[in-house]
């Protein structure tokens, strides 16, 4: 179908921030549905949408490297948040965080109104990028999109769009009520829609527990940061370390056979400082695998979160067209379980991969407090051979006057290390209690989930047991 040509107007489309669009495509964007609010602001009819490409909605004003990156994630199979301008058939604009995530049959997208202070600096840069590209080509576009993400804090685009979508939530929940229409129905209303009331807070109480398991992540990517800089302050001082024992070993040889027990202690600090750098090597590069495990996790613990405020928005929907008796031809409440369905196996698959992610996190950091234990050692072994230098030094008033300066910048050095060692130690011992409090979250979300998708087949009439244990059964409408 040829798209027919919409003049941009300098005019937005209105919506509310606690409104949230969903539109779901193909693997090829062709639009397959889409809730109401989504017809609603492109303008559109539901039918005039459907069969159409999704960027029947896209703006001209939208730089085509943002959509490179966008598609570039979602065709390997990730979830991508991007910030997007689309224009409505009237010509308006209408700004949104987009979030799209992979599914069998194509693709699932959410839309938030962008609220935080980030769409500010968006707007302009997306501005620039768009004439960059108009005068230099796409990838030049790209190339400058990024750099300016990266003077801006965030050294990929993945960074970025991670804490993008962390901000938009947090703008959202502090401008939005959480009260339903149902909290303020008659008696008889509560009674009648009590199985769709409950599936909605079963899905707030699984959105509560992610909140709390996002937040814990978050904590521990900054904890993270500060161990990969106490790290590195241990390898600089390994650095200084060696400096002094090859200086230590040149000036024994100087002494000829007066200095020859000081040279064998200057092998002694030489050999065991490399130790030390290796294994500093060793745990830093675990550090930072680790460190990559953890923002996938952290990027479905959001997908999560959006997707489950989706499904609650979702029923808030429903129970407000119950309740005002206008419910639309194209949106029966059948096709928006149908729709909450759909979503609930999405969310199933997110949450499994994210606790996959966060045990492989928790297993992986246990496994660098050997590498720790092992520095601890060989410092104190530094230690100890600092000692017998201080002893071998001294038989000669000639010779500790030379080593004197090397022994006291030993140990300035090795107090130096102690305190990042330590502060290091000091976590990893801790994650056991850590590593229980995620497993809590994880099996209170299990249960949550599968309660609201034991309601969820409740409510279209199938047979399923309701969960008393953690195992997550979910049925999505085979007519999905």
């Amino acid at each position: 179908m040829k798209q027919e040509a919409i003049t941009p107007v300098d005019e937005s489309e209105e919506f509310q921030v606690s409104e949230m669009f969903v539109s779901r495509t193909d693997k090829k964007g062709i639009i397959q549905s889409g809730n109401e609010v989504f017809v609603r602001i492109s303008g559109y009819t539901f039918q005039e949408l459907l069969k159409r490409p999704h960027n029947v909605i896209r703006h001209t004003d939208m730089p085509k490297s943002v959509f490179k990156l966008f598609w570039s994630r979602l065709k390997a199979d990730l979830p991508t948040f991007a910030y997007v301008k689309n224009r409505s058939k009237s010509g308006k604009h209408y700004w949104v965080l987009a979030a799209a995530f992979p599914n069998p049959d194509g693709y699932f997208s959410i839309r938030l109104k962008p609220t935080s202070e980030i769409l500010k600096k968006i707007i302009p840069l997306y501005s620039a990028v768009l004439q960059l590209e108009k005068e230099k080509g796409m990838e030049e576009g790209e190339q400058y999109l990024l750099k300016q993400l990266e003077l801006m804090g965030f050294s990929d685009y993945d960074k970025f769009m991670l804490f993008a979508m962390q901000e938009e939530l947090m703008a959202k929940e502090k401008q939005t009520s959480k009260e339903s229409i149902l909290d303020t129905a008659n008696s008889v209303g509560r009674s009648q829609y009590k199985k769709l009331k409950d599936l909605r807070d079963y899905a707030v109480l699984a959105n509560t527990e992610i909140q709390k398991t996002g937040q814990q992540i978050s904590g521990l990517q900054t904890r993270n940061k500060g161990f990969i800089e106490y790290a590195q302050k241990v390898k600089n001082s390994c650095v200084r370390l060696q400096y002094l024992a090859s200086n230590m070993s040149i000036t024994a040889h100087k002494f000829g056979k007066e200095g020859g027990s000081l040279a064998v202690v200057a092998a002694s600090y030489q050999a065991a400082t490399q130790r030390v750098q290796k294994g500093l090597d060793a745990f830093c590069s675990s550090l930072e695998k680790v460190i990559t495990e953890l923002d996938r996790s952290l990027v479905d613990v959001l997908c999560l979160r959006v997707q489950i405020e989706m499904i609650s928005f979702e029923i808030d929907e429903a129970e407000r067209a119950i309740f005002t008796n206008e419910q639309n031809r194209n949106f029966p409440i059948e096709k928006r379980i149908e729709d909450i369905g759909i979503l609930l196996h999405i969310v199933h698959a997110y949450f499994m991969s994210s606790n996959e992610n966060l045990v492989g996190y928790y297993k992986k950091i246990q496994g660098t407090q050997s590498l720790c234990r092992d520095i601890s050692k060989i410092l104190l072994n530094i230690d100890l051979i600092r000692t017998g230098g201080l002893i071998e030094g001294s038989r000669t008033d000639k010779v500790e006057k030379s080593f004197q300066p090397f022994m006291e910048d030993l140990s300035k050095i090795i107090t130096e290390v102690q305190d990042p060692i330590e502060q290091i130690s000091s976590f990893l011992q801790s994650l056991d209690t850590g590593y229980d409090a995620a497993m809590t979250f994880t099996r209170r979300t299990e249960f949550f989930l599968s309660k609201a998708a034991h309601l969820h087949s409740v409510f279209l009439g199938k047979k399923m047991d309701e969960p008393n244990s953690p195992t997550i059964q979910i049925v999505p409408n085979q007519a999905a």
